[in-house]
């Protein structure tokens, strides 16, 4: 699947949580400004096992957001943070490079989606958001997994 097709899975996966939600109440979520903020980072988690592809879309996003915060920290002082980033981002480009990490490898797996899921949490504090953009995160896998018969979800 490409990643439009992922994007449009994710959101049509989201907007069954939130509908189920509406009946069953199992989390604390309604329809805020709060939460349409986080439309974008559901959107990019449901594109986030991609990752270890050379021209994915979310791969493009971290190195470039990622370069800028890199910069940020280190025109402002504080170059431990900026050489942590840039190192991070350094180790994202030669991942592939190791087994395991190519396209499909661990980057799809449930493991992979509840680390990145529980970094957030370093970032958001609201539980119910972390637990939306995993299962946008998990979306991915499932789809993979419905479009291939040869592609079975892995838990690590």
């Amino acid at each position: 699947m490409n990643y439009k097709g992922h994007i449009v899975f994710g959101f049509v996966f989201l907007l069954f949580i939130y509908l189920v939600n509406l009946k069953y109440q199992f989390l604390k979520l309604t329809l805020t400004h709060e939460l349409l903020l986080y439309i974008p980072l559901f959107l990019f988690m449901s594109l986030l096992p991609d990752i270890d592809h050379d021209s994915s879309k979310p791969r493009w996003v971290v190195m470039f957001f990622g370069l800028i915060i890199a910069l940020y920290f280190i025109f402002t002082g504080k170059s431990t943070s900026g050489g942590i980033i840039i190192g991070a981002l350094i180790l994202l480009m030669i991942l592939k490079y190791f087994p395991g990490w190519q396209h499909r490898g661990h980057a799809h797996s449930l493991l992979f989606i509840l680390l990145v899921s529980v970094g957030l949490a370093f970032f958001i504090e609201n539980l119910t958001i972390i637990l939306l953009a995993f299962l946008c995160a998990l979306s991915h896998l499932i789809a993979d997994c419905w479009g291939s018969r040869t592609n079975p979800m892995k838990l690590w």
